[in-house]
């Protein structure tokens, strides 16, 4: 328990993991209880098992525990899963969306190196001149040689400065596409060489994640899954009987033994070794459940995802010789292939059965036989870890604190939300006036959600010889001394965390069921409560006792996300949107994606779940999305209009460091089919939108349609290269006419229902608009001032009546009708059913 006497054994030892963790407790106890608040430590990895000599049996001097970590364990499995890939292949199998983002945040920078070309000449000219001018100045009187000195420099000195900026600009624009260079190199390499050597022997990480699901698993409640489980998957059946426990987050152990002294009845499992495996392993604690639970079905997903690895050392061999044999040149034989995909999916079902067996049946499996003191997960624990850092420990937490809700039904969900809805703290709108309570609230989220965070805490196991095994699990730490405290704030974490599940995932399904009968759990005041709570996380500043990104800031991203429309009556929508774009924004380089399994960084993590959440309210509510970042650009617009009257300085505005964040959720919304229609509705704000995050300089020399592909779905917009206009349609019957060129737009009634296609033709002075609903064609002429002056008029030259188009037609939003310009004065009207019209200006 010393530090100090734990520093000298470890230097003693030799043993750098013991000095470190030595170290740091040093430190921790030194910085006092004033600085308990949760903080993001990495945790001291040395391995994934370490053995301990402990003698709990007087006859057997052999006697010792087996410490599992299990984050470290699924660490290194992932590890060595990702160390074989390169970035393009990683970017393949969707673990990564880097080209992504670069090509949507190429929109919003500097348009592409010719044009730094020109504008670098252009000012080395103004630098040569002012040289000139200064030197010509020389033979000047000395009053004007003063004052032309002294214009000339601070001309230079801008030009110096512009260049240096520029320069900037070019480097970063000729890194990006090295670095894209780069990684298509590296894929061509690794399809061109075979690696020297094959290592085809099992390593230790595996055979550790053998021996601890082998501990793990329930013998004997299926006899045909441990069939599976020994000749696909590699388990190993226990011989003895091994008992379990528990270490604190203090570093205090208890251990259960119930092995000594059994008391069974049940004839099905005669020995002893079967009856715990199968009963008694699931009678001892409901914590010791859910750790176990956990620790299984996360290892289990990972092992799903590293290309559905076994541990029968055969198998072993030939899953890691197709795998790098793949990166080669080497042909595989099509009857090798065959064999090798069905004996993957063979152990791919296993292993999800081995998981549906525990997070879905187990507890009927074991009431079945004959068990009356089954002990159930705690959905307390589980609640705590729904963001832990380890993605497949969070994966694990949500599946089982889903089915455990699952098997509750209406009746259990509102009893759980009568217990614990008295814990929700009450907020009012932002700016969150109840400060007390604010800071009760946030102060338990960093006690909880630290121990969400912190890694893992312990559990322990013995067999009946004394072998004690120790499962790494995350524990609570408490960060004050005052236990009454420190538990009515670690109450108000999960009373949050558990309404907010039950809101997203269940009662947000009843509203959706019509028919449905049954009452959801949380009624209209909760629902308000949960919601108001769930938006001060997300919206609260970062403070000492709630910091910017921990765990339960993190779990009330996702959950406001998921649930958003049940919540949405009760939220401030355009500031929780900007809350996530702010957040969202913050990672500008290299953010995973949702299925990159390695722990990140607190601000990576935040931002990949903030994405992940607004990706889900856009495609949950569509409308809601546009219309509320329309209005906060047109309010950004305002004030970029009297920024030097306001002296504000706007470049680290949300919406300016988030408008790749906004193109690429627009791009995500535009490609879903379901939300077609209401974009339709709403495409001037899209426009609008769109115009706002794409840098001015690309619709110089590429139309809309090239620079922002998605745009090319919606035949109601049309953008004209040479008079740098971009008419749009609405479902109003109005056009709006945007001039790029004097940055002003223009509305026109053009029909009386809503226009379905419109189109310029090449030079851009007549364009051609067309309604379905009002079966009418109309041609439109702009004219300008001399020499381009003054405002352009648009006026209506000539109008036809077309065939009325099919109801089908209309209530399809994916085939609409289109114009095409086939002359200078012809256009063509086509039908989605084939059908082609010609008309003449």
């Amino acid at each position: 328990a010393n530090p100090a006497l734990g520093l000298l054994r470890g230097i003693r030892h030799r043993n750098l993991a013991a000095i470190k963790m030595a170290t740091q407790r040093g430190i921790h106890q030194l910085q006092g209880p004033g600085d308990k608040q949760y903080q993001y430590q990495e945790k001291v990895r040395a391995f994934p098992l370490v053995v301990d000599g402990f003698r709990t049996n007087q006859a057997d001097p052999e006697g010792h525990i087996l410490f599992f970590d299990v984050e470290a364990l699924i660490v290194q499995l992932l590890t060595e899963e990702y160390t074989v890939m390169s970035p393009g292949t990683m970017e393949v199998q969707g673990l990564t969306n880097q080209a992504e983002y670069d090509r949507i945040r190429t929109l919003t920078k500097i348009t592409s190196p010719d044009a730094a070309k020109k504008i670098a000449g252009f000012l080395n000219k103004v630098k040569d001149t002012a040289d000139s001018k200064l030197h010509a100045g020389m033979t000047a009187s000395p009053e004007t040689q003063k004052k032309l000195t002294g214009i000339m420099s601070k001309v230079k000195e801008g030009a110096e400065k512009a260049k240096e900026e520029l320069e900037k600009a070019k480097k970063e624009f000729e890194d990006r596409m090295q670095e894209e260079n780069s990684d298509k190199g590296s894929i061509s390499e690794e399809n061109g060489l075979r690696p020297s050597s094959l290592q085809l022997e099992i390593n230790l990480t595996l055979e550790i994640g053998q021996l601890l699901l082998s501990l793990l698993h329930a013998w004997g409640l299926d006899k045909d899954l441990d069939k599976v489980a020994q000749s696909k998957l590699g388990l190993l059946r226990p011989r003895i009987p091994v008992s379990f426990g528990l270490v604190s987050g203090r570093g205090g152990m208890s251990l259960v033994l119930p092995t000594w002294s059994p008391k069974r009845d049940n004839p099905q499992f005669p020995s002893l070794i079967e009856y715990f495996t199968a009963i008694g392993h699931w009678e001892l604690s409901h914590t010791l459940t859910t750790h176990h639970l956990l620790s299984l079905i996360s290892i289990t997903n990972t092992l799903t995802s590293v290309s559905n690895a076994s541990f029968v050392p055969e198998q072993e061999r030939k899953r890691k010789l197709v795998r790098q044999a793949t990166h080669g040149t080497m042909e595989i034989s099509n009857s090798t292939d065959t064999s090798f995909t069905k004996q993957q999916e063979h152990i791919k079902q296993a292993w999800s059965l081995l998981s549906t067996l525990h997070c879905v049946l187990l507890h009927d499996k074991v009431k079945q036989s004959g068990s009356s003191k089954h002990k159930r997960i705690q959905v307390e624990i589980l609640a705590i870890k729904w963001q832990d850092r380890c993605l497949q420990v969070r994966l694990a937490a949500q599946e089982l604190l889903v089915a455990e809700l699952k098997n509750m039904g209406p009746t259990g969900r509102k009893h759980l939300v009568e217990i614990w809805g008295h814990y929700v703290p009450k907020y009012g709108d932002p700016p969150f006036q109840m400060t007390a309570a604010a800071n009760s609230l946030s102060t338990g989220g960093s006690s909880a959600a630290g121990g969400a965070a912190a890694g893992n805490g312990t559990s322990a196991m013995a067999n009946g010889n004394g072998n004690t095994v120790h499962i790494d699990e995350e524990e609570e730490r408490p960060d004050e001394d005052d236990s009454s405290a420190a538990a009515a704030k670690r109450n108000q974490i999960t009373a949050v965390i558990l309404c907010g599940v039950i809101g997203s995932l269940f009662d947000l399904q009843l509203e959706k069921e019509v028919d449905s009968k049954e009452t959801p759990a949380l009624d209209t005041n909760m629902t308000r409560l949960t919601g108001k709570a769930l938006m001060f996380l997300v919206l609260s500043p970062a403070t000492d006792q709630l910091p910017s990104h921990t765990p339960l800031r993190r779990a009330a991203i996702d959950l406001i996300g998921r649930g958003f429309v049940l919540w949405e009556p009760h939220l401030e929508v355009s500031k929780v949107l900007l809350g996530l774009l702010d957040m969202a924004s913050e990672a500008d380089k290299w953010v995973p994606s949702q299925k990159y399994a390695l722990p990140l960084t607190p601000v990576a993590d935040c931002c990949r779940t903030a994405r992940y959440a607004l990706s889900t309210i856009a495609k949950a509510r569509p409308g809601v999305f546009i219309t509320s970042i329309a209005k906060e650009i047109a309010r950004y617009n305002t004030l970029v209009t009297n920024a030097q009257t306001l002296n504000v300085n706007l470049n680290n505005h949300i919406l300016s460091r988030s408008k790749a964040e906004v193109l690429h959720v627009l791009e995500s919304l535009i490609t879903t089919d379901s939300a077609l229609s209401e974009i339709k509705d709403l495409l001037t704000d899209v426009i609008d939108i769109i115009l706002h995050c794409i840098d001015q300089n690309h619709l110089k020399q590429k139309p809309l349609q090239e620079v922002f592909p998605p745009v090319q779905t919606f035949h109601q917009v049309s953008h004209c290269l040479v008079t740098r206009r971009i008419a749009v349609g609405t479902k109003t019957g109005q056009m709006v006419m945007y001039e790029l060129r004097a940055n002003r737009m223009q509305h026109i009634q053009a029909h009386q229902s809503a226009v379905t296609a419109l189109a310029f033709n090449a030079d851009g002075k007549h364009l051609c608009t067309y309604s379905a609903g009002e079966n009418k064609l109309s041609f439109w002429q702009t004219s300008t001032g001399m020499f381009g002056l003054g405002q352009a008029v648009t006026r209506c030259v000539k109008s036809y009546n077309t065939v009325p188009v099919p109801l089908v037609v209309k209530w399809n939003p994916l085939r609409t009708p289109r114009l095409t310009w086939v002359a200078n004065r012809t256009v063509t009207l086509l039908l989605p059913d084939g059908t082609e019209s010609r008309f003449n200006c």
